[in-house]
């Protein structure tokens, strides 16, 4: 990896932290905010990253973001944004059957009650 490369990616890990930092504070930082803050390049990898945050911070909130309210912010970033929601159903399926076997597997080590 080269300097520049480098640079680019702590660049990317600072504005992760910093957006998801901010979210924990209670504030809903926007998107756009961040993503002017680095080269152009770098602007669909950093929009990858803060989806997710946004995504489940968004809907602790009670709200339900779609892909399309983010289309119409980033139209050029289409793809990717549908990627990120692909990733996230897959996610909330994926824990859903987890919890429904766990929820199984407790229910099975019960014991029969004697009538």
């Amino acid at each position: 990896m080269n300097d520049r490369q480098l640079s680019i990616f702590e660049q990317l890990d600072r504005l992760c932290r910093g957006f998801k930092q901010s979210w924990d504070k209670g504030e809903a930082p926007a998107i756009e905010d961040y993503l002017s803050r680095i080269e152009a390049e770098a602007r669909e990898t950093l929009l990858r990253n803060l989806l997710p945050t946004d995504i489940r911070f968004l809907r602790k909130l009670g709200e339900a973001p779609s892909s399309e309210q983010y289309i119409q912010r980033f139209p050029d970033y289409a793809r990717a944004i549908r990627s990120v929601f692909l990733e996230s159903v897959a996610e909330s399926m994926a824990q859903s059957t987890s919890h429904s076997l766990a929820s199984l597997r407790d229910t099975s080590e019960v014991p029969p009650t004697v009538s």
